[in-house]
């Protein structure tokens, strides 16, 4: 602290306004990590915190809301942090998926996957290909004990009946090596991997259901099947059943938000939401979201994202939503844990690497199929592109110009890294003030549900 210097409000204090505490402000701090409640009168005198008794500043100081620097220093201060914490990246645990199958059952026609895979054909694993994928993993980070122990699977459609063969293979390999799995899949032929699918093969699973039967199978057609909606809610139930946990993920846009509620009643008639075992969330796919292929985007009106935060949170029960920043504020809140700061957006820019059946590295699952985003390969050794892994690892917010200044640098990371490319920018805001501030006011929604 310096004397010499006058106290002021943080360059780096976000206070959310909470509707169902009237007299209460969460105080969030951008780079000590602290969060607060405090009563609405203490907020609004923070620009005015000389008036403040001795002790109050004392504490506000040290949580990181008031600050004795000016805010040249603070930036300087900041972007120390920020290098540090993406030093710490580099060798934080490394989260590897498997891409099983480009191969898929279904045809959706919002698939971000079908520009690029119609281009790049269709592939899907062999065992001899398996046995190298868990040999690969080792030459990207030779520390096993730097390996996150739970890998995800992935698709094209992974778990296609056809392919239970080389997924009883992959598992038995993993297992073996300590692994177990997780997996996304479109959840049509999960029937035939319930022997799979317990605590250390198969643990998780997610699936996605797009609303009530008939939009949902508008909208997750099968290549012969009509029906997908009842056969996938037949095999939720059976996964339950087995002990396995299921996450539901809602893809939403404009032609199916107003289903939200008439979903989530089904599901809890069909005694599925509630079950301890379960999680639904739901996702844009649209709007400043958009990964959906060209003519997906053209014949549908894009959602407003301040509509799709405010019907999520009117739900009952209200439906998280960005589930990595659900997740940090949700254990600032509850679990009284310092919120996790990171000036890289997600492990796309650190962590992840992305393994498909065709021998190439991939940072992100948005970019799979995606030939100028290869990062590397695997066979039949692990070789690097230098200049695009540089491009994903190198990614840091206080980097970029406009994210160098903002309060929410080490919460945002500077954004997607694919939505700041695709709308050819360096950074990317995706309205994350909003879903920030839409997001706490969603957990305090769910406290009072529980």
């Amino acid at each position: 602290m310096n004397p010499d210097k006058t106290l002021r409000l943080s360059s780096y204090t976000i206070q959310v306004e909470l509707n169902d505490r009237k007299n209460q402000v969460l105080l969030i701090h951008g780079y000590t990590g602290a969060v607060d409640i405090v009563s609405k009168e203490l907020a609004s005198t923070l620009n005015h915190c000389n008036q403040l008794p001795e002790s109050c500043i004392a504490k506000l100081t040290e949580r990181g809301y008031l600050t004795f620097q000016d805010a040249e220093d603070e930036y300087a201060y900041v972007r120390r942090i920020a290098n540090v914490l993406s030093r710490r990246n580099s060798v934080r645990k490394k989260d590897f998926t498997i891409i099983v199958s480009y191969c898929c059952n279904f045809k959706c026609p919002y698939c971000f996957e079908i520009e690029r895979l119609n281009k790049n054909g269709k592939h899907t694993l062999t065992p001899s290909e398996a046995e190298r994928l868990f040999d690969a993993m080792l030459e990207i980070e030779p520390n096993r004990k730097l390996h996150n122990n739970s890998i995800t699977l992935f698709g094209g459609e992974l778990l296609l009946k056809s392919n239970l063969p080389i997924i009883e293979r992959i598992v038995s390999l993993g297992v073996s090596r300590g692994y177990k799995f997780t997996a996304t899949t479109n959840g049509y032929d999960l029937d035939s991997y319930l022997h799979l699918l317990n605590p250390s093969k198969i643990y998780g699973v997610q699936v996605t259901i797009d609303g009530i039967k008939d939009t949902h199978n508008a909208r997750r057609v099968h290549s012969s099947c009509q029906d997908t909606f009842s056969k996938i809610i037949a095999n939720i139930k059976a996964a339950l059943q087995v002990g396995a946990l299921i996450k539901v993920r809602v893809n939403l846009d404009s032609s199916n938000i107003t289903e939200i509620q008439d979903l989530l009643i089904f599901l809890q008639q069909e005694h599925i939401l509630g079950h301890k075992n379960f999680k639904i969330y739901g996702e844009i796919i649209d709007g400043e979201g958009n990964f959906c292929p060209t003519d997906y985007t053209k014949h549908n009106d894009n959602l407003d994202s301040n509509c799709f935060i405010e019907t999520l949170s009117k739900v009952t029960p209200p439906l998280p939503y960005s589930l990595s920043l659900y997740t940090n504020i949700y254990n600032a809140i509850i679990r009284h844990q310092p919120i996790s700061l990171n000036p890289q957006h997600c492990g796309a820019n650190a962590t992840t690497y992305i393994l498909d059946p065709k021998g190439n590295i991939y940072s992100c699952h948005e970019y799979v199929g995606s030939e100028q985003n290869i990062i590397g390969t695997y066979i039949p050794h692990v070789n690097w592109n230098k200049e695009i892994l540089d491009i994903w690892h190198n990614r840091i917010s206080t980097h970029i110009d406009n994210c160098a200044h903002c309060k929410y640098a080490l919460l945002c990371g500077g954004g997607c890294t694919v939505k700041a490319q695709n709308s050819h920018k360096q950074y990317c805001c995706d309205n994350f003030e909003n879903k920030l501030i839409g997001i706490t006011k969603l957990i305090f929604n769910n406290i009072s549900h529980e």
